[in-house]
């Protein structure tokens, strides 16, 4: 019963966010305000996460060849980034995989690799930019 009443309480979390975030993205087209890069503004450089509300939009229009355009990266790995959501709302604190902690060990490799990814993706942007 515990692990039901777990489960909806996430399940309703992640409904929520999802949400807020579907409204951000929809009402950009009417009122054309976005949450800007404090990075890029600050410096003129794009971070690694610069075009993701761009590429958010694009791919809620279907237009894949422009939402691979604003950050690649993003787009070539979202599918991560989606069993990581799952993962860490759900899977992981409900302990539902026998042998858990193996697994948890390699997911936190895999998520080192991918920080570092994205670090790498952030640079080579601004070099190859110039």
């Amino acid at each position: 019963m515990h692990r039901i009443k777990f489960f909806i309480k996430k399940t309703k979390a992640a409904l929520v966010l999802g949400a807020v975030f579907l409204v951000y993205l929809l009402q950009i087209p009417f009122t054309g305000f976005r949450v800007p890069c404090i990075f890029h503004r600050i410096t003129g450089l794009r971070c690694p996460g610069c075009g993701s509300t761009r590429f958010a939009l694009a791919v809620l229009k279907f237009d894949f060849a422009s939402a691979y355009s604003y950050n690649q990266f993003l787009f070539l790995t979202w599918p991560f980034l989606f069993f990581e959501a799952v993962y860490t709302l759900f899977l992981y604190p409900a302990e539902i995989f026998k042998g858990s902690a193996k697994f948890r060990k390699i997911n936190d490799k895999l998520l080192i690799i991918y920080l570092a990814a994205l670090v790498a993706f952030g640079i080579l942007r601004n070099l190859l930019s110039f």
